[in-house]
């Protein structure tokens, strides 16, 4: 028996080649300027299952050895981002915000002028 490893090639080449081509693909696109970032998760499900193997003996004899089978499963998913933002302020120049009967109010701010020529 050897180690339970991410690193053997029976039991994970397929999950680490679906990894590589997510990871080429999303710098790809970042290093292209489509995207400014991207992610890459990976999920990988264990457990395992008792099950039964059947080792022939003579003639049409056979023996049934239980073991424990690992099921192993994976989901990798990319997602790349992109952002986009508009810069600016609201004129708030003589306005006042207050919180009034637990609830906010806005509005111009009374200066006691009564009209524009005063």
């Amino acid at each position: 028996m050897e180690r339970f490893s991410i690193l053997n090639p029976n039991l994970f080449e397929e999950l680490l080649a679906t990894c590589d081509s997510h990871l080429n693909a999303v710098m790809v696109k970042i290093l292209n300027g489509e995207f400014g970032s991207g992610d890459i998760n990976i999920k990988i499900s264990l457990s395992v299952i008792n099950d039964e193997m059947k080792i022939p003996r003579e003639g049409d004899d056979f023996e049934i050895r239980p073991f424990v089978k690992p099921v192993i499963d994976f989901n990798v998913k990319s997602s790349l981002k992109k952002s986009f933002s508009d810069k600016g302020a609201s004129d708030t120049d003589n306005i006042v915000i207050e919180l009034s009967d637990k609830c906010i109010r806005i509005g111009k701010i009374d200066d006691g002028q009564m009209d524009f020529l005063d």
